[in-house]
Order: C-alpha cells, then structure tokens, then sequence
C-alpha cells in the first residue's frame, strides 16, 4: 500500500503524509556506459528521486546458465542512483 497525502493521528503523535508520488527507474547504465559489455562489472539504476529504506534482495540477480553471483550495492550521497557490483565465480 502506498501512502498518499493527508495525516495520521493515534498514541502520542501525528504523522505527515505528502504524496510525491512513486519512485520511478529514470535509467540503468551498464559498466561506464560504453558500448563493450561482454563482461557485465556493475550495473547503476538511476531513480526519479531519493529512495528511503531498501530491503536485501530489493536487486535480485540470477546469473544466466545458473549461479549467485556476490553483488553489492551502493548508493549516490543522494539515494537516488543504486549501483550493483559483481563477484564470484559466475562473473565472466
């Protein structure tokens, strides 16, 4: 459920609600963006603004032919560009 504008009044406080609507993918650049990606390195996923909390496996990625590959995310002092980069054996 996505919160939309207005308030919440219950125990001790009152919470503001300001819908700014839903955070978008605004784009993905694979490695630097060049043109060579026979090896994917990282992938960054731009976003239509700041993005709060994000759950462990919120990126999930399946290595074609089988594997986990180790990933790891981080983020833009913003939070609003996430980019995952690769490890283990399944990065080829």
């Amino acid at each position: 459920m996505t919160p939309t504008a207005g308030s919440l009044t219950g125990g001790r406080g009152r919470v503001q609600l300001h819908d700014r609507g839903a955070i978008a993918v605004q784009g993905v650049q694979v490695n630097d963006g060049s043109a060579q990606r026979s090896m994917v390195q990282s992938i960054t996923v731009n976003f239509s603004r700041a993005v709060g909390t994000v759950d462990d496996g919120a990126f999930p990625v399946i290595a074609q032919g089988g594997g986990n590959p180790g990933v790891g995310v981080s983020w833009n002092a913003a939070r609003t560009a996430a980019t995952l980069t690769f490890s283990g054996a399944t990065r080829r």
